[in-house]
């Protein structure tokens, strides 16, 4: 099957959590198949509309080698299916990453990265090009000077080493690893909206599968607001219409993700129990979007206690029923729409998902 026509099915990929569901549903609490995993919290860009700008200064950490091999075992024993290396901070910046990444694979694990793409060569690139599912790099512009600026950084030589690495990966991909899927990730504030087009035009040139779009949000003086806001000529409704265009003039050459419209989730989070994310502590946590909640949302650390004893303890039942609305309604999260999609399929009285 053509990986164009994988992207139209991965939309579809919620029902085959449809057990876990119905396992969560009736009181019970499944396994993940998924971690989201923060080896880290250092970073070397310095972006205002990072959700962890604010740990990533503060911890400046990461994992011990004895620590991390304790969270890798624990992810292998508990058979999780498949692990995302992102952040919190740079995940390449993490010194063990090639020596996990391997050992993750030899013993099943599916691997992921999002990435900022300063550290994607060598030895690390080799290691995810052979091993990987996708690698995501979040670029953000499409230009340097834009880049600069939503990056934090000075005028530098960063974009281009980027440019070119992500030029190195989609090679080394053609050659290795073809099912490996390169993606570029923007997501569109006020300091970035104009520089959509530029953007998409670069992902054709980079040879990626694809460029993904969506909303600053919770982030203070990045969001794109309504219209009326100083900062922009246009507001959301425009920077969304836009976008659409964009997809209509440049659809037929690169996969355009993603949309500017703000979701918003109608009942509490029941579906989060199908993953899990760990960050650099070795602590795990009810779902990505932890930096605002960080106590609210933390089950247990894995230094201390095993992934089962956390997973199924009373302490996370208790939690999950905490979840306010509210906070999730502060992002624009796909389980915004996983939660009412299962909710509709599982209130239906005519059994769907039952039959073939």
């Amino acid at each position: 099957m053509k990986k164009d026509k994988i992207f139209d099915l991965l939309r579809y990929r919620i029902f085959s959590y449809y057990k876990e569901a119905i396992e969560i549903r009736s009181g019970g609490m499944p396994k993940p198949r998924v971690v989201i995993y923060h080896p880290t919290y250092i970073c070397n860009h310095n972006c205002p509309g990072c959700d962890f700008r604010k740990q990533n200064k503060e911890y400046r950490m990461a994992l011990s080698r004895e620590n991390a091999t304790r969270v890798i075992d624990q992810i292998i024993s508990f058979g999780i299916e498949g692990i995302e290396f992102a952040g919190g901070g740079e995940p390449l910046m993490y010194p063990y990453i090639v020596e996990d990444v391997t050992r993750l694979h030899n013993a099943g694990v599916a691997v992921s990265l999002i990435t900022n793409g300063s550290y994607l060569e060598g030895k690390v690139l080799e290691t995810f090009i052979k091993y990987g599912n996708y690698i995501r790099i979040s670029l953000e512009a499409g230009t340097k000077e834009v880049f600069n600026k939503v990056k934090g950084l000075k005028s530098s030589g960063e974009f281009d080493k980027i440019i070119g690495n992500i030029k190195k990966t989609a090679e080394l991909r053609n050659r290795i690893n073809k099912n490996l899927d390169i993606s570029l990730k923007f997501t569109v504030g006020r300091f970035n909206h104009h520089d959509m087009e530029n953007a998409i035009r670069l992902a054709i040139i980079l040879k990626v599968d694809s460029i993904q779009f969506k909303l600053y949000e919770n982030v203070d003086n990045i969001e794109v607001h309504k219209e009326g806001d100083g900062y922009l000529q246009h507001g959301i409704d425009d920077v969304q219409k836009k976008l659409i265009a964009l997809k209509m003039t440049y659809g037929d050459k690169i996969r355009i993700l993603g949309n500017l419209q703000k979701t918003k989730m109608k009942c509490s989070c029941w579906l989060n129990p199908i993953y899990s994310v760990i960050d650099a502590f070795g602590d795990i946590y009810i779902c990505s979007y932890y930096r605002h909640r960080m106590n609210e949302h933390k089950l247990g650390s894995l230094l201390k206690n095993t992934y089962e004893e956390i997973w199924f303890s009373a302490e996370h039942m208790k939690r999950l029923k905490k979840i306010k609305k509210s906070d999730c309604n502060k992002y624009d999260c796909r389980f915004h729409i996983y939660n009412d999609v299962m909710n509709e399929i599982m209130s239906s009285e005519k059994n769907y998902l039952k039959f073939i």
